[in-house]
This record gives C-alpha cells, sequence and structure tokens, in this order.
C-alpha cells in the first residue's frame, strides 16, 4: 500500500477525528496465553539437558569447505559475533565473493538468492521487498540496516530502495534473517531483518575503480582510495553514480521511472589500544528521475488524470561507534548516527523531509560460568515535515517523536556443547502506542558436531507510523464513481505478530550441507480500511476508509536450501520456499471494510546456482530462479536466468560479463503502486564491467 494523503476540504480534520472507532481488544489475551504456553513448552523441552553429562564442544563445523559454516560469524540473530551454526534463528549470509560472482549491482539484486525472501522488481529504480509475506513496495514489516543504522522512512515504514545505495564493492556481508527480531532490534522487525555490513577501513587499503555499461545501465562507476593515518587510524573515501534508463510498459512506451545517482562517503577506523575500536562514516547522496502518476480528479466521467512529474532525492548521513573489549566475551559498545533525507515528488505528496537523531548503548558481559548476557538502551528522535497536495496530505504537516528502548537478553549453557536456552525481551515507549512489549524465547540443541536442531518462539509488533496516524488520501482509480478518502486514525494501534519458528542444519557429507527451517506466524490488530458512511459530495459522493486494526490472519511455511560441492571447481547451490496464508476480518467489522495488510507474495520459489571455475581464471555462474503466481494481483509465474562470465587478467584487473532475465523478452513481476501507472515490464539486459585494483 502506497502511502497515502488527504484532502481537507472534503474530510476536514475537525470532523474526522470524532468519527474513530477504537480498535477491539478482545483476541489479544488467548494470543499472550499460547505465546507462555509455547514459551513453558520449550522451557520442559530443555529440562532434561541439565541431568545430563556435559559433552564435548562441537567443532561448529569448521573444518568443512562447505560454505565454511563455522567461519561464517554472524551478529545480527544475537547481538554478538557467533558462528552461523550456533544461531537460533533462520539467517543466511551474503558474502563478498556471492555478490561479485552473481553479478549484482545492487543490493536487492543480491538478495534474490534468499529463501524466503521475496525480491520483486517493479521497474528500473523500483522494489518489493519483504520476508514471509506482506509484500508491497512500501513494506513495513522487515528491518534493514547498514552498520546498524535503520534506513526505513518513519513516514510509513518502508525503506526506499532507490536511495538505499551501498557499494557493493565495500559490503563485507549481508546477514539476512527471515522471522522476527524484536526483541534485539525493535519495531518493524517483524518479519525479518536485513543487515548489510560494510568492511572495515582497515580490509580496503590501497585503490579500486569500476566502470559498467550495459542495455539498462547505460553508465556506472565508483572510485575508491583508502590508505593509513598514522599506525593505528584507516580511512577509505568513495565517489560512485549510474545512469539508468526507464523502463518500458507492454505497450512499448516508456515508464517514465529513469535514475540518475550519484553518492560519495568515506569510513575512518582507529585502534587506539588492543581494547578499543572506534569507526566514524557517512555518505551523502542525490537522486533524481521521472515519474508517469495517476492522480485524483473531480473532473467525470473518469475522475483520474495521468501527469508526468520529476522525482528528486537527496540525502546524507554520519554514524560513529566505539567498542571497548573487557574481556573474550565481554565488551561494551556505543554508537550515535544522523540521518537526513528529502523527497519531492510535486503533485504527489509535495515535499518529505526528515531527520533521525539515534543513541544507543549496549554491554555484554558473561555471569556464573553458564550466563552470556546482553543488554542495552537506546533513544531515537524522528522529525518530518511533509508540504502535502490535494491528492495526499498529513494532519498536522509536521511532527516530531521519541522512541525510548531497552532490552536485555540472556544466553544460558544447560548442558555444554548441548542446549542452549536464550530468552529476553524489549521494552519500547513510542509516542503513538506507549509501551511496547517483544519478548522471545529461544533453544539450540547441538546431537553432534555436524548437526544443530533449534526453536523459538517470538513476539514483535509493527508500530504506527505517521501515515497510519496523520495521513488523509484521496483515491485515483479511475471511473469510481463515489470519491474513496483513506483516513489515519489516532487510535491506530500496533500490529501483533507471535512467531513460531524451528529449524535444522546439517553437514550430510564433506560435499554436502542442508539447512531447514519451517514457521507459523500468528498475526493480530492487522491494517484494515473500513468505511464510516456516506457524505454528500459534487459531483460524487464522499465514503471515508478509517484506517484501523480489524484483521487478524496466519501464515505458515517451510525454507530449504542446500549447498553440494559437486567437484573441486563445480558448486552448485539451491534453496526451495513454500509460503501460505490466511487473513480474515474481525468479527462484527462493518460491511465493505478492506483489509489494508497486502499480501502479494507467491506459495512457491526456488532458485539454482551453479558456480564454476574454469581454467585460464576464468569463472562462470549461471543462476535460475522461479517464482510463482501472486495470489492478489495476477501476475503470472514465472522462471528466469542469469549468467556471467568473469576473468581475472591479473595486474589488479578484472572483466566479466553478464546477462540478466534471459529467458524472456519481457515479463512482470509485481504491480505497482496506485498512483503510478502499472504493466511495467522488466526486461532481458546485460552489462559489461572492468574492475582495476591498485
Amino acid at each position: 500500500m502506497a502511502p497515502f494523503g488527504s484532502d481537507c476540504e472534503v474530510f476536514p480534520s475537525q470532523v474526522r477525528r470524532p468519527l474513530l472507532v477504537v480498535p477491539c481488544q478482545t483476541r489479544r489475551s488467548p494470543r499472550r496465553l499460547r505465546f507462555f504456553l509455547a514459551a513453558t513448552l520449550l522451557c520442559l523441552a530443555a529440562a532434561p539437558a541439565l541431568a545430563q553429562q556435559p559433552g564435548p564442544t562441537p567443532s561448529q563445523l569448521a573444518n568443512l569447505d562447505i560454505e565454511q559454516l563455522a567461519r561464517i560469524r554472524v551478529t545480527s540473530a544475537g547481538r554478538k559475533a557467533e558462528p552461523l551454526a550456533d544461531a537460533t534463528a533462520a539467517i543466511t549470509v551474503i558474502t563478498a565473493e556471492d555478490i561479485r560472482r552473481m553479478g549484482a549491482t545492487s543490493v536487492p539484486e543480491a538478495l534474490r538468492m534468499v529463501p524466503g525472501l521475496d525480491v520483486a522488481r517493479v521497474g528500473a529504480r523500483d522494489w518489493a521487498i519483504s520476508a514471509r509475506g506482506f509484500n508491497e513496495q512500501s513494506s513495513n514489516k522487515l528491518l534493514v540496516l547498514v552498520d546498524g543504522r535503520t534506513t526505513y522512512s518513519p513516514v510509513f515504514s518502508g525503506v526506499n530502495w532507490d536511495a538505499l545505495v551501498v557499494p557493493l564493492g565495500e559490503i563485507d556481508r549481508i546477514e539476512v534473517i527471515r522471522g522476527p527480531g524484536g526483541t534485539l532490534w525493535g519495531a518493524n522487525a517483524v518479519n525479518g531483518v536485513i543487515n548489510i555490513i560494510t568492511r572495515s577501513a582497515d580490509e580496503s587499503q590501497g585503490g579500486r575503480v569500476a566502470l559498467a555499461a550495459g542495455t539498462w545501465d547505460k553508465l556506472a562507476g565508483s572510485i575508491r582510495y583508502g590508505g593509513e593515518l598514522g599506525s593505528r587510524t584507516s580511512y577509505r573515501v568513495y565517489a560512485g553514480g549510474r545512469m539508468r534508463d526507464p523502463a518500458v510498459l507492454f505497450d512499448g512506451t516508456e515508464a517514465q521511472d529513469d535514475w540518475n545517482f550519484g553518492q560519495g562517503g568515506f569510513r575512518m577506523d582507529g585502534r587506539p589500544s588492543s581494547r578499543d575500536h572506534w569507526t566514524l562514516q557517512g555518505d551523502v547522496y542525490s537522486g533524481n528521475g521521472g515519474n508517469r502518476l495517476i492522480l485524483p480528479t473531480d473532473s467525470a466521467p473518469v475522475f483520474a488524470t495521468v501527469r508526468d512529474a520529476d522525482l528528486n532525492a537527496n540525502g546524507g548521513n554520519v554514524l560513529g561507534r566505539w567498542v571497548r573489549q573487557f574481556g573474550t566475551n565481554s565488551n561494551l559498545m556505543v554508537r550515535g548516527y544522523y540521518d537526513r533525507s528529502h523527497r519531492e515528488v510535486a503533485p504527489y505528496f509535495g515535499t518529505m523531509n526528515e531527520e533521525l537523531l539515534d543513541f544507543e548503548a549496549q554491554y555484554r558481559v558473561p555471569l556464573f560460568h553458564r550466563h552470556d548476557v546482553i543488554w542495552g538502551a537506546g533513544y531515537r528522535r524522528i522529525h518530518d515535515d511533509v508540504t502535502g497536495t490535494p491528492a495526499v496530505r498529513f494532519n498536522p504537516d509536521s511532527r516530531s517523536t521519541d522512541l525510548f528502548t531497552g532490552f536485555v537478553q540472556d544466553e544460558i549453557t544447560l548442558a555444554p556443547g548441548r542446549f542452549t536456552l536464550t530468552l529476553g525481551s524489549k521494552l519500547e515507549h513510542n509516542d503513538f502506542t506507549g509501551f511496547e512489549v517483544e519478548p522471545n524465547l529461544r533453544l539450540l540443541w547441538t546431537p553432534s558436531s555436524t548437526q544443530s536442531v533449534w526453536a523459538a518462539v517470538s513476539r514483535a509488533v509493527r508500530t504506527p507510523a505517521r501515515v497510519d496516524a496523520d495521513a488523509d488520501a484521496v483515491s485515483a482509480i479511475p471511473n469510481l464513481r463515489f470519491k474513496a478518502v483513506l483516513v489515519g486514525s489516532d487510535s491506530f494501534a500496533s500490529e501483533e505478530l507471535i512467531a513460531y519458528e524451528a529449524g535444522y542444519r546439517t553437514v550430510l557429507s564433506s560435499r554436502l550441507s542442508l539447512d531447514v527451517s519451517a514457521f507459523y506466524n500468528d498475526y493480530d490488530e492487522l491494517r484494515t480500511l473500513t468505511p464510516i458512511g456516506v457524505l454528500p459530495g459534487s459531483p460524487r459522493p464522499v465514503v471515508p476508509f478509517v484506517l484501523q486494526n480489524r484483521a487478524s490472519g496466519h501464515t505458515g511455511g517451510v525454507e530449504l536450501s542446500a549447498t553440494w560441492q559437486a567437484a573441486r571447481r563445480i558448486r552448485i547451490r539451491g534453496s526451495y520456499s513454500y509460503l501460505d496464508a490466511n487473513l480474515m476480518l474481525d468479527p462484527g467489522t462493518p460491511a465493505g471494510t478492506i483489509i489494508g495488510a497486502a499480501f502479494n507474495t507467491p506459495h512457491h520459489q526456488a532458485t539454482l546456482w551453479s558456480s564454476i571455475d574454469l581454467p585460464h581464471d576464468l569463472q562462470l555462474d549461471l543462476i535460475g530462479r522461479y517464482v510463482g503466481r501472486l495470489p492478489g494481483p495476477n501476475i503470472p509465474e514465472y522462471a528466469e536466468a542469469d549468467a556471467r562470465l568473469g576473468w581475472d587478467a591479473g595486474n589488479g584487473f578484472q572483466f566479466s560479463l553478464v546477462g540478466q532475465d534471459l529467458l524472456q523478452a519481457h515479463h512482470r513481476e509485481f504491480p505497482t503502486s496506485s498512483f503510478t501507472l502499472d504493466n511495467r515490464a522488466i526486461e532481458r539486459r546485460g552489462y559489461a564491467k572492468v574492475t582495476w585494483s591498485f
């Protein structure tokens, strides 16, 4: 669902608020009972481990070449470095080598291979990305971080993917958690967390120049240089940009979504002592492109008009972090960052300015030999200013909000090398709903050095954004015989999730590994659009739809991934995801109510990736993917393939030829928002790239 707005001449704010209905709260008690019952069962399952003798510490698969599972250390699942095999969550790690070999040109393209993640291209610059359902261009149940900095817009709780450009050559890894992460990461980490972690400046010394040209990105390039400031401080600076042509519609006309984008930034890392490490980094960006919008009008009989307009976006951020190491498993981290963004689409929402200031401290300490405790607190100040238009408007047009957070998590070793129990909770206070509690309980069992089994039950919430509380919008559906006005609600509650998860990881042989996870998600207080009567109007009557929480539902699914070292020079990776959903309106909901929580996610997805090392320093990567039909809009199933041929020429030069979406001349992956023209085609395309490192 796209951000909403208003026509205050038709439905003024002084009339709006008294008509709001307080959301029904009757469903919460049984849900909380189910949560505590599940948590109790997990504790009972762990109890026999207390009577077992300590077993040998597992090797965490460190001696295996298959993905080097134990050597890949992740931080997103537990806010500390731990082997991937020990993570009590469904987590996938995309390494820097993965990004290079798949030929990705952006972060969304790199995410396509993650099971359980729905990544759909909408056009030249727009994406719809979610985990475990509820996909839309403004997906609001997925938290995306860059080095711990949140990137979602506080106006609609989604990510502007066109402005989230991270230099791919400076990414160390991308950690993707499918499932809730609210206990550690807070609100909006409902269905998943994507944490993009860049390399330390120590690891990017010297220079690198990259240049690419192709059928869609006419020209893209970047330059980076890293060096040292004394013996204890390293730095890097970079700049880059691209010029991208627009997509086309199925009738052959241009979609007016071209994108010219430039960005620059720096990072500094210092180690003043053996125990201290500090980081200072920042980025600035600017982009502009076209839009073809469908806007509401009072002119009969269509009541809608098509208008071309420019999108302009710019912003910047700066982040500082200091870590003091007290011991092997004890440290203190303090982090703060400032983020500013500006977006302008004159006929749609006018201009939107957002500022975010965030501070956080985290302390880890081992206690009593069996406890590994992490706790922390934070404060976030958010300010936004939206000028608004007759189509989209916020009341008030400017607002500042405060978020206070605290969390604690304890990892308890029940039987060394065998059973670990993790429990914790996050407590937040926001200006929309007050206090929110997000607990979780997780159990890890390692029956052998090549197997791990985990299970979890968690609660997470998606707190209201400005669009839920303060936005009014006029529908731009052509030929609609009444004027539909979408109205925010002061009493809009948080959308709730109680998630039940389990997973199994194993290395079946020195050549084959397997990772399986299953989940059942129980949602409540989902967003709905509820009509509250008909108001007279000319030339057509007005029907206000108020944003409320009158829907619930559940989803369930299975995610499978495997890696097979078919030969010394051939590695094959595959994944499959199944997802089913059932959303429903609460009993007694007024007729005509619409569930506003979009569920444009396919039931089936599959990928297959073959990486082949050829003689003479050549590399060949072949990637196939299948995406099932979207159950909401009629987007048919499709299968596509990418291919990359790379050559390491020596002396720092690397060349590659990449073809993307090769099987069809064009296809659709996702519908566009209600304010933009539909039927954008994703075309067959390719590019050539050269990189020089010195």
